[in-house]
């Protein structure tokens, strides 16, 4: 078998410095509810792997704005993950 198909389920943030990227969020302890309805929920029950809000952080570099390399960034933090469940 194969790697399983999956659904990266991201809401990437926006930050003016890496330093305030870089504050941990959350408890990694966290108990995860999935409403019943939740499209999450449908994937895994499917099949589909599902990577649920992974860190994606969008970082204004230079004097820039956040948006002014949007795609970039976040491409490669979607690229990040996929590497790492593939190498899971």
């Amino acid at each position: 078998d194969g790697p399983l198909p999956a659904l990266l389920w991201a809401y990437p943030r926006e930050f003016k410095s890496a330093d305030s990227a870089a504050q941990v969020r959350g408890s990694p302890l966290r108990f995860v509810r999935v409403p019943p309805l939740s499209p999450a929920l449908w994937a895994a029950t499917r099949g589909i792997a599902v990577l649920d809000d992974p860190a994606m952080p969008i970082v204004a570099a230079n004097g820039a704005q956040e948006n002014d390399d949007f795609i970039p960034q976040l491409a490669a933090s979607a690229q990040a993950a996929v590497d790492e469940l593939r190498r899971r």
